[in-house]
């Protein structure tokens, strides 16, 4: 469901429109970005059977998901550190590892490619190969 003063999901392009039309521009990016094609086939089939939000309760939004979150964190073992934050990381991360390229990372996650080579470069399987070959 759209809003003016909230992002949304339009699962029929499988688009993310990350910035509410409403919102001022700042440094903090917010693209559009594509979505993966098995996220937009689920999206596409729970807008059929009803679903409206993406994130609902008893059909209505789920504002915060906090308490749920810590609730998953312990059910799968996993450290309290573990924070829907750290999730975007986890992202970027997988981004560098499966080889995709700098600017397309950078641009898809709403980072500057010098805040992505400072702490994410390190994860791509080409960092420093360049250097490598040249050391013969």
């Amino acid at each position: 469901m759209q809003k003016a003063d909230h992002g949304f999901i339009d699962p029929e392009p499988g688009v993310w429109i990350r910035k509410a039309a409403s919102k001022v521009s700042t440094k903090k990016l917010q693209p559009s970005i594509p979505l993966p094609r098995h996220l937009v086939a689920h999206l596409r089939r729970w807008r059929r059977s009803g679903q409206t939000f993406v994130v609902e309760f008893n059909g209505l939004p789920v504002g915060r998901i906090d308490k749920a979150f810590r609730g998953l964190v312990a059910d799968c073992g996993l450290d309290k550190d573990v924070i829907p934050h750290v999730l975007g990381h986890t992202s970027v991360t997988w981004g560098m590892q499966a080889g995709m390229e700098l600017w397309d990372v950078s641009v898809y996650f709403g980072m500057t490619v010098q805040t992505l080579l400072d702490v994410y470069a390190h994860h791509h399987p080409d960092h420093l190969q360049g250097a490598a070959m040249k050391m013969t």
